[in-house]
């Protein structure tokens, strides 16, 4: 991985379990830090059906490669923000020694 391809700037946001007072933990997305970052469209996104109707439904996965030591605690359930769009984390490999390749799968897009 070149580095000098890192030209996007993405947000990192951890998922924070607050205190409601009463007993319940709320989940609040906290923003963590912005990165500079490689995104990628999926070479293996495909299409899936949804049962109900046997409809088939376009999934936008990425993946995302930054350096190692700007997420070296990034994990699965993560959300990464990548110009107005809103992506889940699915899984972190962190085999290289310079960096980490996130896959990650659309959850909101962008108005």
């Amino acid at each position: 991985m070149n580095i000098g391809k890192m030209k996007y700037r993405i947000t990192l946001i951890e998922p924070v379990y607050g205190d409601d007072g009463v007993g319940g933990r709320p989940k609040i997305d906290e923003r963590k830090r912005e990165v500079w970052a490689d995104v990628r469209a999926s070479s293996f996104s495909r299409s899936k059906q949804i049962k109900a109707y046997d409809t088939p439904v376009a999934q936008d996965s990425r993946t995302i490669y930054i350096r190692k030591n700007a997420g070296k605690d990034i994990s699965r359930g993560w959300k990464v923000k990548v110009g107005t769009n809103l992506y889940e984390v699915k899984s972190v490999d962190d085999l290289q020694p310079e960096y980490l390749i996130l896959s990650v799968m659309r959850v909101e897009i962008g108005v």
